[in-house]
């Protein structure tokens, strides 16, 4: 028998994933997939402690036979802060099946929707898949949480921001053991027309005058046939104009990839890094570094930069700092909105700026991670492990 509290009440959540969550069963809806099940919302430090018993047979007090389905104690799961739901598939036998095509294309297609709303979707976790998790915690780390900061009470999803709906109707089907709810909106708005950010500006001015977008629809989500499109435009005046930085005229690019031998390890650093970073680079920097690193003292803000500023150098990452930040599942303030919604202060701008002025001070490392993900990181799997330092774990 189960301990503790465990939710299946979408109200039990904090109100901005409430809102999400209920979208998320509508938009699903919309798309034809069998009706979303919501089986796991809040839940309280002793379920979760259960939680953790499971298939950890010497665990105390509540270990016992069976998989494992958690890696994470009380306290330390983002469910107990009211920001995290589970779902499932509500066909009677077939709730977490993934089986078949169909099945699969249920889970990812309610992660990509998840993902594209703003949130991070535990199907795209490289240690741990859980492929029916989703959360969001607007950029705040469990270290965050723990410390007691909340997500605003009247805090947006990135999807707020784009369109609005209210609820009219509301019929519930199902029984107490396996409920879903189906959600009739009405009253669709228009979409707001939103402001460029300030980091956005000069990208978004030198596409337009290199005639790569017509200047519309800078928020909008595009096909693949418009992803391509625009990658081929770029490409194609990257081509005809070799020396040329971005935004720029007649001047060379702000760095140059060194040659590095065939190895995964860092040559010694100089002194003094030698990357000439744009303005426009040293504020995604420290956007970055403020996604991840604001409560860290500030050689912990600078071994995160480290990291960013070795990747930058080295054969196995991309060559362009834009890149690197907006890798595939490398970064994750990027998918969970943090990066874009980022005020880093002057403390960071400046450990930013020591980073790049100084040696590498992180022996080379090329990943970090929260130290809680030590044990199921795909780093801490994978990679070397070389230090500790503040809340994260460095490797080569």
């Amino acid at each position: 028998m189960s301990v503790g509290i465990n939710s299946r009440n979408i109200d039990d959540l904090h109100p901005t994933l409430a809102r999400g969550c209920r979208e998320l069963i509508r938009r699903m809806a919309e798309l034809g997939f069998p009706p979303v099940g919501v089986n796991q919302t809040f839940r309280d430090a002793e379920y979760q402690n259960w939680l953790f018993g499971q298939g950890r047979p010497n665990e105390r007090p509540h270990g016992r036979a069976g998989n494992i389905v958690t890696n994470v104690r009380g306290g330390f799961s983002i469910h107990q802060y009211r920001l995290a739901f589970d779902i499932h598939r509500n066909v009677s036998g077939q709730a977490f099946n993934d089986r078949t095509s169909e099945e699969r294309n249920f889970w990812n297609t309610a992660g990509q929707i998840w993902i594209e709303m703003g949130g991070v979707w535990g199907g795209n976790w490289t240690g741990f898949v859980d492929r029916p998790h989703m959360e969001y915690t607007g950029g705040l780390t469990i270290n965050d949480l723990r410390a007691g900061h909340t997500l605003p009470h009247d805090a947006k999803m990135p999807w707020e921001d784009g369109q609005k709906m209210s609820i009219s109707h509301i019929i519930t089907s199902g029984n107490a053991e396996d409920s879903t709810a189906c959600y009739i909106y009405s009253e669709l708005e228009s979409p707001k027309e939103q402001a460029i950010p300030s980091w956005g500006v000069e990208p978004w001015n030198w596409a337009i005058k290199n005639g790569i977008t017509d200047g519309t629809r800078h928020h909008d989500n595009s096909t693949r046939l418009e992803t391509i499109a625009l990658i081929y435009r770029t490409l194609e005046f990257i081509s005809n104009h070799p020396i040329t930085r971005i935004g720029y005229e007649a001047e060379t690019l702000p760095f140059t990839k060194q040659s590095l031998p065939a190895t995964e390890t860092l040559p010694e650093t100089s002194p003094q890094r030698n990357l000439n970073l744009s303005d426009f680079e040293i504020d995604m920097l420290c956007r970055m570094v403020w996604a991840e690193a604001r409560g860290e003292d500030d050689l912990g803000q600078r071994l995160v930069a480290h990291v960013i500023l070795n990747r930058l150098e080295h054969s196995l990452f991309p060559d362009f700092l834009v890149e690197v930040l907006t890798q595939s599942a490398q970064f994750s303030p990027v998918r969970d909105g943090s990066f874009n919604n980022a005020q880093p202060d002057e403390r960071i701008r400046q450990n930013v700026l020591a980073a790049l002025n100084k040696a590498d001070e992180s022996q080379g490392a090329l990943w970090f991670n929260k130290v809680i993900m030590r044990e199921t990181s795909w780093a801490a799997q994978n990679r070397t492990h070389i230090f500790d330092y503040g809340g994260h774990s460095f490797y080569i």
